[in-house]
């Protein structure tokens, strides 16, 4: 129909041109572009060879069905004849309706009022799994969870993955000499995105290695991308340790160890970490101090950027033995306010809010809890906050609620530990409960909650339900109970609009597998967001490697 418009109007303004007498050269649309459409990771990709008489070319993307096409290049000027011409879209895959997302290029000739012609529209649906971004090892071993622990910058274009029982004996930045002579040393891997597509950047180890160092079991990554926080919680024969390396250029460094000093053998030091986004201080959870009572550390780097000192030691505000108090901890992109999370505080869990003065002294604020709850909910196993500090995710991977979807039902206790997630917003210096958020697809023992992550604005959620049994691929599949312990991530977002919350993606990977726990290895999961939340990464620590032949080697998936 266009394309007749489109004929129809030529002819009008020609037969017009030659009964005026106007002497300009007569105009007619160019013949449409014949457009090919391929995919690479996060992006997709169209050409085009030049149509004779075109001026300009336009990229329009269709991204729902009924929706208008809208423009999503500029002009793109015409080429030499004989040239093929290119353009790149970078796509959100978790965000992309797959099934309905269309592109077209339109030929234009230049007048005031353009002559154009339109490209067959280009179907992306069989793109989507090809578009889902795969990072493994170079150095890959059966049994090493790559990817038991993942962090990403602000921008989504640096992402560390710890790979707490990797072998080698190895030590520091980039090792040339590789063995597997150091069981369950540990190690992290540092990818980054470039021009030509995503690549290692870097493979650290810690500067001394001794089995079951498990170095790698938590990551903290600054907004920045260029401060990384290493943890050793459950080092052998130690309290735990944190490693603190820095990035100039492309190079990483190591800058400091630290070591409480108060520390004693099995206080899990370095369980959970945090770093503000220029990596200036650093938080770190001790869940298993004084017997399981537990305890935050707090630190700031000196201006040099070479050493760390400890300027709090933070306990829980309702404290006994076993709260497990900073099994999960985030902090605002400042450092200003501090969530920590006990998820066997009073057998139901809670979180603890704490706020850092311009002195630089830290008091606690807030006792978060959500308005329903009960015993071994472990409210405060995940926590999250937004950039700005005033918004707060907090996952309770025991929860029992059968309801679905967002604000049910939250005393129907028939789906034991299938989990949940809770939004809160603060307001007066309290924190009010906005949602209560399950899975779509609610079934026992699913973990849901287990590790969530926050946009930087707090108005998208990303959280990890290690456990679900479905057999879908991608972001466009459904849930079904085909496939156990494949594990999955669910999207969801807060509408600009009337403020509520809504399940916007059920994801699974792109090669699901039995066992592979999409989202998390062990009980408390991992999963990051970009600042944006175009940029989502999910792990799959227990995944088996090409063609099943690393059995647990793990892979984490970008989309």
């Amino acid at each position: 129909m266009t394309g007749t418009f489109l004929r129809q109007s030529c002819r009008v303004l020609l037969l017009a041109t030659l009964l005026s007498g106007d002497p300009r050269e007569a105009l007619a649309a160019p013949p449409p572009p014949v457009v090919t459409a391929s995919v690479g990771v996060k992006q997709i990709d169209l050409s085009w060879p030049v149509v004779s008489g075109a001026a300009y070319y336009v990229v329009r993307e269709r991204a729902a069905a009924g929706a208008q096409f809208v423009a999503v290049s500029s002009k793109i000027w015409q080429g030499k004849v004989g040239t093929v011409l290119k353009f790149s879209r970078a796509i959100p895959v978790h965000r992309t309706d797959w099934l309905n997302a269309s592109y077209v290029v339109e030929a234009c000739e230049t007048v005031t009022i353009p002559f154009c012609s339109r490209s067959i529209e280009q179907s992306i649906a069989t793109f989507e799994l090809d578009a889902i971004g795969q990072l493994r090892a170079r150095n890959v071993g059966s049994g090493d969870l790559f990817g038991y622990s993942v962090a990403a910058s602000a921008d989504g274009a640096t992402v560390a993955i710890g790979a707490p029982y990797e072998d080698c004996s190895c030590v520091g930045v980039d090792p040339s000499a590789l063995d597997d002579l150091a069981l369950d040393a540990g190690a992290v891997y540092v990818f980054v995105k470039g021009a030509s597509g995503w690549k290692q950047q870097a493979y650290i180890k810690a500067l001394a290695t001794a089995p079951a160092d498990y170095f790698g079991m938590t990551v903290a990554l600054s907004g920045d991308g260029n401060t990384l926080a290493i943890g050793s919680p459950a080092k052998n024969l130690s309290a735990g340790e944190v490693h603190l390396f820095a990035r100039g250029g492309a190079i990483w460094k190591p800058r400091a160890v630290v070591i409480p000093s108060n520390g004693v053998r099995d206080d899990h030091f370095g369980s959970a970490l945090a770093l503000t986004y220029d990596g200036a201080i650093l938080a770190v959870g001790a869940s298993g101090e004084s017997d399981g009572a537990g305890a935050v550390h707090v630190y700031s780097r000196a201006s040099n950027g070479q050493s760390w000192s400890q300027t709090a030691l933070l306990k829980g505000s309702d404290r006994d033995v076993h709260d497990l108090f900073g099994v999960a901890v985030a902090l605002d992109a400042r450092g200003r306010t501090l969530a920590v999370g006990a998820e066997r505080d009073d057998s139901a869990g809670a979180v603890d809010i704490y706020e850092q003065n311009s002195a630089g002294a830290w008091s606690h604020a807030s006792y978060v809890r959500p308005a329903v709850f009960d015993a071994d909910d472990m409210f405060g196993s995940s926590v999250a906050l937004s950039a700005d500090g005033l918004r707060l995710a907090v996952g309770a991977v025991g929860e029992d609620g059968a309801a679905t979807g967002v604000n049910g039902n939250a005393s129907d206790n028939a789906a034991p530990e299938s989990g949940a997630a809770y939004l809160f917003t603060r307001s007066g210096g309290q924190w009010i409960q906005d949602a209560y958020v399950k899975a779509s697809d609610v079934d026992s023992g699913d973990y849901f909650g287990g590790a969530l992550v926050l946009d930087e604005n707090g108005n998208t959620l990303a959280v990890s339900a290690r456990f679900e049994d479905g057999s879908a691929v991608g972001v466009s599949g459904l849930a079904d109970e085909a496939m156990p312990g494949s594990g999955a991530a669910f999207l969801f977002e807060r509408s600009a609009i009337d403020g509520q919350w809504a399940q916007a993606r059920y994801i699974k990977a792109p090669n699901t597998g039995t066992d592979d726990r999409l989202g998390g290895a062990f009980l408390h999961g991992a999963i990051a967001l970009s600042g944006d939340g175009d940029t989502l990464v999910v792990p799959a620590a227990a995944e088996d490697g090409l063609n099943d032949a690393t059995p647990d080697s793990g892979a984490v998936y970008l989309y």
